[in-house]
Parts: structure tokens; C-alpha cells; sequence
């Protein structure tokens, strides 16, 4: 009986405090969010905080600079973009995003059956 009760009394707890959490959003300091998701051979690029500014999404190699995607955005507070990267060689490259005078780099490095992503 008193598992019972403990029992009971910590769903009635998660009940109430879940939805509280849950609704309760951070406050957004106005800062370009750039994250990355790797999906097999494919990335998923998120961008928040654009202000409706206009952005550009790029990836270049480290070698010899050369772009291989240029995506512009304008009129957007935020993006989602999936992209295969199945026929991008095997090598390191950037990903980067322009936001007015703000700019945002992540390094990947393409491998056989792999991409890695920096943070």
C-alpha cells in the first residue's frame, strides 16, 4: 500500500510539472542558431534567429575553396533544409552561413560511409 501511494503521488507530480516545462520556451538573445544533423549520407541544417534578414547557406572545400551549394533566404525568422551529400567526394569542407554581419562555420570531413560535423 504505501508503494501505492508513492507511486501515485510522483505521477500526480510529473502530471503537473511536465506540461509547465514543456510550455516554457528560453529567451531568444537575437543570436544566429546554426545546427546540423547528420542522416546517413544526407544533413539536416536548422538556422533560427535570422531576423528576416537576408541569409546565405554555403559549402565550400578547405582545399581549393571551391563552392559546391549556395542556398539564399530572405523574409525567414527560421529554416529547415535537408541535403544529400551522396556525390560530394570524399574530403573536408565548411558549411558556412552569412546573416548580415554575422557569420556562422562548421567544419565537415566526408568519409566513405560517415560525415562528421564539428560543433
Amino acid at each position: 500500500m504505501k508503494g501505492f501511494k508513492i507511486i501515485a503521488l510522483f505521477l500526480c507530480l510529473a502530471i503537473f510539472t511536465l506540461p509547465a516545462m514543456a510550455n516554457t520556451t528560453p529567451e531568444p538573445d537575437g543570436k544566429l542558431l546554426f545546427k546540423t544533423k547528420v542522416d546517413g549520407k544526407s544533413v539536416i541544417y536548422r538556422l533560427s534567429n535570422l531576423q528576416k534578414m537576408d541569409t546565405q547557406v554555403a559549402i565550400y572545400s578547405m582545399d581549393e575553396g571551391t563552392r559546391y551549394y549556395r542556398k539564399f533566404i530572405s523574409n525567414h525568422n527560421g529554416y529547415v533544409k535537408r541535403l544529400d551529400l551522396e556525390q560530394l567526394p570524399n574530403g573536408k569542407y565548411k558549411m558556412v552561413v552569412y546573416n548580415g554581419e554575422e557569420s556562422k562555420t562548421k567544419v565537415m570531413k566526408i568519409e566513405e560511409d560517415m560525415i562528421l560535423f564539428s560543433k
